[in-house]
């Protein structure tokens, strides 16, 4: 019995995740190999920045979409399977953003106002996709897609078709560069190295009350961060 448990755990059928060497791969996550065989499309071009498109509208509640990320789904609503094949079919991206309506809101089935809407949201491209239930041996057919974030936009208008989906007129944002980090992220001046300085930093936080929740409260946290900027401030001008 022992002999068969040792075989299964060094069985490599039974450990997908790991390579040869024992290491866990970690772009496995991203992959989302569990929604199966879909089928792959092909790339569609960038939108230019500051054009103002007007794009299918996907409006997913409590999802958030970067740039760079996969979002898979499992789709039932007829309107957005019908609509996501199109977009697919025809190589276009689809506009994602954030439904803001609570969980009462969006019981009642009335498709959200522009202000009900997050007023920035990513344009995706379907990279995989499945239907499945077309035979109807399942209660209703359902759509498998994954897709990938492209760029931001800002939402403008949205229309309402009479076949239930929405569209909506979008400005692609440009790319966002971050500009160098501030003084305060940069690597600590040669001052805040002095044994003496650390010494006194190390003593004062000793004195905090050792409960847990205090000292990791808001208040407290800040206080912290406004003694130690003082104590730098004063080191440096020193």
């Amino acid at each position: 019995m022992e002999e068969e448990e040792e075989s299964c755990r060094s069985s490599p059928v039974l450990q997908p995740n790991r390579g040869a060497s024992g290491q866990f791969d970690v772009s496995l996550p991203a992959r989302h190999l569990y929604l199966g065989e879909l089928e792959e499309e092909g790339q569609i071009p960038m939108e230019d920045e500051e054009t103002t498109p007007t794009l299918p509208l996907l409006c997913l509640p409590d999802r958030v979409l970067f740039p760079g990320e996969t979002l898979p789904m499992h789709v039932q609503n007829p309107h957005t399977m019908l609509m996501l094949r199109d977009v697919a079919t025809r190589h276009r991206p689809v506009a994602i953003v954030t439904d803001l309506r609570s969980s009462s809101q969006l019981r009642e089935m009335a498709r959200p106002t522009k202000e009900e809407l997050s007023k920035v949201g990513t344009t995706a491209e379907v990279v995989g996709m499945r239907l499945e239930g077309e035979d109807y041996t399942q209660w209703s057919p359902f759509l498998t897609v994954k897709l990938l974030g492209r760029q931001r936009f800002r939402l403008m208008e949205i229309f309402k078709r009479v076949n239930g989906q929405m569209e909506g007129r979008v400005v692609i944002l440009p790319e966002m560069r971050l500009s160098p980090p501030p003084l305060a992220l940069s690597p600590c001046p040669p001052c805040l190295h002095s044994g003496a300085l650390v010494s006194r930093l190390v003593a004062r936080a000793g004195s905090v009350s050792p409960f847990t929740l205090q000292q990791n409260s808001r208040h407290s946290q800040v206080l912290k961060v406004r003694e130690f900027c003082s104590k730098t401030t004063e080191c440096i001008s020193d």
